[in-house]
């Protein structure tokens, strides 16, 4: 079986699977059988549906990630690739280690936000007042860039009028 088709077959299975869980996330106080509650608390998905599904989710793109990486690094073959990115899948599941990276992004993906939020109002405002204080290198760029903006304009209704001087030339040539 070629990568394409276990990964299709794989992502299917973790897809088929799901809905179950998305169909039992629907009932909140949804009763658990105690292999349920075993298991989730020994892979630490937590104990609500949705978190359940979230680590799943995890976890699936981690085995995938992971297979995708042994199978262009590692001189394994495609099966023994899999089991290993699920071995190391379930480590991380049952050390805790997603929901630490999956927190550890979210902080990091909510910080970096944050800065380039605060960073494009800092150029912003630096923009703004070198161009209304007449900062010569800036003023010199926004006059460049609007003389390129009349220039290409200009270029345009040329183009336009000498396609019209064209079609007049024509059509008296025509009619002579």
């Amino acid at each position: 079986m070629d990568k394409k088709s276990l990964s299709l077959v794989l992502l299917s299975l973790i897809f088929v699977s799901s809905l179950m869980f998305v169909s039992a996330a629907s009932l909140d106080d949804a009763p658990k059988s105690q292999i349920i509650i075993d298991v989730t608390s020994f892979l630490n998905l937590g104990s609500a549906w949705k978190e359940i599904i979230i680590g799943i989710i995890i976890l699936a793109i981690i085995v995938f990630a992971l297979f995708d990486i042994l199978s262009l690094t590692s001189l394994f073959s495609a099966p023994a690739n899999l089991v290993i990115s699920i071995g190391l899948g379930l480590i991380f599941l049952i050390t805790g280690m997603v929901n630490g990276f999956t927190l550890f992004m979210t902080q990091l993906l909510a910080g970096l936000g944050a800065f380039a939020i605060w960073f494009e109002i800092g150029i912003s405002l630096l923009i703004f007042i070198g161009l209304s204080m007449g900062s010569g290198p800036i003023q010199r760029w926004a006059a460049r860039m609007h003389g390129n903006r009349l220039k290409v304009k200009a270029m345009e209704s040329a183009n336009t009028v000498n396609a019209g001087a064209t079609f007049l030339k024509r059509v008296s040539k025509d009619n002579t």
